[in-house]
């Protein structure tokens, strides 16, 4: 704090005895003098940067951007595609617009803000239109690799977000809407599936689908993109429109059809053909109507909200349906379409619950069977039926429409399915036996096991009475007592849901087996035993009183008299 003081004091003595320059005639002047002097520098050489080599920048001399041209060399064919497209035609289709504006530019041309890029059509008129190195990255670096190293030194991006740099916003939402539609998500859903491998990429993973070699493709881990525009279009160009890798009726059914492998995966293909099901007749809907009709349903109409809709959610629109049904003799209003397609859904939805009912009974009916006696070969029957009636159920619930892309179709399909449900539970639903088992004398034994082929299936109760359920057909049965036969039960015909009763069923124990004859064996031992003990104790008893007799008698000895005094 002192010094600082000091300082302060020493400053102001210095102030207050010599007068600053800037205040005196010379020092203003020279001031003055300066300041000009530097305005005039700067600005000078504010004019040499602006004006060397032109009145711009000059554009790709000396920087990294090379042009479609300098690709054309190695890329012929697709050099060639490329100039089809509307991305080689970029520059003139905004210039006919009528809409055309500054803000508009950089998604018309290549590498606008970048150096090198583009910067007006007077002064880098070679980088206008939307070019390879718009996508791929400039391209010297590429140009001038050795060839082991041309991979690496160019960009290869199959992700939508590159796209929707451009392709997004009011007038053309398409990366917007995809963003909210399944393909954005198909590489997330897979991983979520505890059954996916990676062979299942080929219809969830751009980078995968698209990537050339098969030693580079990646895996369910390191995959990075889902269904993105890239596995559609090809933004190097196609004979189809819109640059579509296939035509429309190929492209969908690429990836949404039934294979042979799994017929169950994605089969939106399969159920429109009407086919897959050789128990149940083809039935096809609206053959010449391609999936976009309905699911890429677009407009662009500045009075609606939003003025633009592109149809890249995929979502069916009732709006769809009055685009052809609009004249006689089908004509439909929007509201009416929707009525529709919820009918055909409501009723799809109805019977596809009474299908789930019908599989569940039969699974259950299938899990019990070897539980109730019945045959190998009759399970096998039953578990093809149920196989069918849960293959035609699970297609039209993988299908996903519940019906609107083949009404009919879904119908006869879960018809079906409850069908073959029904025969698996005729097959498989047992019947009931019920009897009693008595004794000689009529009374009820308890403990009697009813078994047949080593396998006991029921015993009987207290009073000898037993129910139990079992598959149709005649069969006969064993009784057994502590695994000992004592009976049997002959030629029992059994009925589906019916109950056979046997009646009283008399058996002959014999000897041995009645727990009286048991109690009267254990008293005999019992008798024996003791008489046994009381031989023992007499025959002890003996021994001594014979040793008491054998024993002399000591007679007692006399005592000598004693004598008298004379």
């Amino acid at each position: 704090m002192r010094r600082n003081e000091r300082s302060v004091s020493e400053t102001s003595d210095w102030q207050s005895t010599e007068p600053a320059p800037a205040e005196t005639p010379r020092g203003r002047l020279r001031f003055h003098l300066l300041l000009a002097a530097s305005l005039l520098g700067a600005l000078l050489l504010v004019l040499l940067i602006t004006t060397q080599g032109g009145e711009e920048p000059p554009g790709t001399q000396g920087a990294p951007y090379q042009t479609a041209t300098a690709c054309q060399g190695c890329h012929n064919a697709t050099y060639t595609a490329w100039r089809q497209t509307e991305h080689a035609a970029a520059w003139n289709g905004l210039q006919g617009s009528g809409n055309a504006a500054p803000q508009c530019e950089s998604c018309h041309t290549t590498g606008a803000g970048t150096p090198g890029g583009f910067v007006s059509n007077t002064t880098t008129p070679e980088m206008v239109n939307v070019q390879c190195e718009e996508c791929h990255g400039p391209g010297s670096s590429h140009l001038s690799a050795p060839p082991d190293q041309r991979r690496v030194t160019i960009l290869v991006n199959y992700s939508a977000e590159l796209c929707g740099t451009c392709h997004q916003g009011e007038h053309h939402p398409f990366y917007n809407e995809w963003a909210l539609s399944g393909h954005a998500d198909a590489l997330m859903n897979l991983r979520g599936s505890p059954a996916a491998n990676d062979s299942c990429l080929q219809c969830h993973s751009a980078d995968y689908l698209l990537e050339p070699e098969s030693t580079r493709k990646p895996s369910i881990a390191t995959a990075r993109e889902g269904i993105t525009c890239a596995v559609c279009h090809n933004p190097h160009g196609s004979p189809s429109p819109r640059n579509l890798r296939m035509p429309k009726a190929e492209l969908c059914a690429s990836c949404h059809s039934a294979s042979p492998s799994d017929p169950l995966l994605h089969p939106q293909s399969a159920m429109r053909a009407g086919y897959g099901f050789p128990d149940v007749a083809v039935d096809q809907f609206m053959p010449t109507v391609n999936c976009d009709r309905c699911h890429m349903y677009a407009y662009n109409d500045p009075n609606r909200i939003p003025p633009v809709t592109t149809g890249h959610s995929f979502r069916q629109r009732p709006e769809a349906c009055v685009t052809c049904h609009s004249t006689p003799p089908f004509v439909l209003t929007i509201e009416e379409s929707a009525a529709l397609v919820d009918r055909w859904q409501g009723e799809t939805l109805e019977l596809l619950s009474q299908a789930q009912y019908s599989v569940a009974q039969a699974e259950v009916a299938l899990r019990r069977a070897p539980g109730l006696g019945f045959s190998v070969t009759t399970i096998g029957e039953a578990q093809a039926y149920f196989t069918a009636a849960n293959d035609t159920k699970n297609f039209v619930t993988a299908d996903g429409s519940m019906g609107a892309h083949n009404p009919d179709y879904a119908k006869n399909l879960l018809l079906r399915s409850r069908e073959r449900s029904q025969q698996v539970l005729t097959m498989l639903t047992p019947g009931r036996i019920v009897g009693r088992v008595v004794d000689a004398s009529g009374a009820g034994l308890g403990g009697i096991d009813i078994g047949m082929e080593g396998t006991v299936w029921t015993t009987t109760d207290s009073d000898g009475y037993f129910s139990f359920q079992f598959a149709q057909g005649t069969h006969s049965f064993i009784l057994y007592r502590d695994n000992v036969e004592v009976g049997e039960l002959s030629n029992v015909n059994v009925q589906r849901d019916l109950e056979a009763d046997v009646g009283t069923v008399r058996v002959n124990l014999g000897g041995g087996v009645d727990p009286v004859f048991y109690g009267l064996g254990f008293l005999l031992v019992l008798v024996a035993v003791m008489a046994a003990y009381v031989v023992r104790q007499g025959r002890r008893l003996k021994r001594v009183t014979r040793q008491v007799r054998i024993e002399p008698k000591e007679e007692p000895k006399e005592e000598p008299a004693e004598e008298k005094p004379g």
